[in-house]
């Protein structure tokens, strides 16, 4: 995997394991017919939850109409936004209670792939009684949960995908845990049928470039990311 001595381990994201204090934490993985870059472009555009994910996550077109914030870090982006008077995603426990919240979502999505999730469920309008700022660390949400995953490729047009999701320890246990890890499958099973069919289509003409619009920033803000750091770690040809 490389040189050694090239190695920095402080630059390793802090994505954590199924033990972590504060979440119930179950996960998983998929392997994909694709390149890892099409799981990576899925995971730093998430409008495609209005158009994929109705039926597993239940999602509304609120997801493509909110445009996120989308700051550039060193290493990766962070992607945050209200969604307001969305149906609960997941619909467990107290947010169940309710038909549409107000949800926080904001990640960041770091070289080579890997996503950092927070997501908060709150009452209808509390997005608005912020002011559209993000939520106080200790004011309490109807839910709340934690998602770690992580894209790898294993050959030039394969690629694993691993993932991990669950509640907040006060919000959910074990069973809450195992119930959106059943859901998350179910999306990400949905997924892997668009990215999958996005490489057969790309085989058809490699050398056709895409054509981004501008709802595309944090894609193309992270792919060039990636593009800087290959260049970078590229070792030099031997003369």
């Amino acid at each position: 995997m490389g040189a050694p001595e090239r190695a920095d381990p402080s630059l390793i994201p802090a994505a954590v394991g199924l033990n972590h204090p504060v979440y119930v934490l179950k996960g998983s993985q998929l392997d994909y017919l694709a390149n890892y870059q099409l799981i990576n472009d899925n995971l730093t555009d998430f409008s495609h939850l209005s158009y994929v994910h109705v039926k597993s996550f239940g999602a509304d077109d609120k997801w493509a109409q909110t445009r996120p914030n989308v700051e550039q870090l060193d290493r990766g982006i962070r992607v945050s936004r209200w969604i307001e008077g969305s149906p609960p995603i997941p619909r467990i426990g107290e947010a169940a209670k309710h038909s549409e919240v107000d949800i926080w979502a904001s990640y960041d999505f770091l070289a080579p792939g890997v996503l950092l999730m927070v997501t908060g469920q709150y009452v209808k309008g509390t997005a608005q009684r912020l002011g559209g700022k993000p939520p106080p660390e200790d004011m309490r949400s109807l839910h709340s949960n934690f998602t770690s995953q992580a894209v790898t490729a294993t050959t030039a047009y394969t690629s694993r995908y691993f993932f991990g999701w669950g509640p907040n320890r006060i919000d959910g246990d074990e069973t809450v845990a195992g119930a959106m890890l059943d859901i998350a499958m179910s999306a990400f099973l949905e997924d892997k049928t668009i990215i999958e069919a996005q490489q057969r289509v790309i085989n058809l003409d490699p050398d056709r470039p895409p054509m981004p619009v501008p709802s595309d920033r944090a894609v193309v803000l992270f792919q060039r990311i990636m593009r800087r750091l290959a260049e970078e770690t590229t070792e030099p040809a031997l003369s």
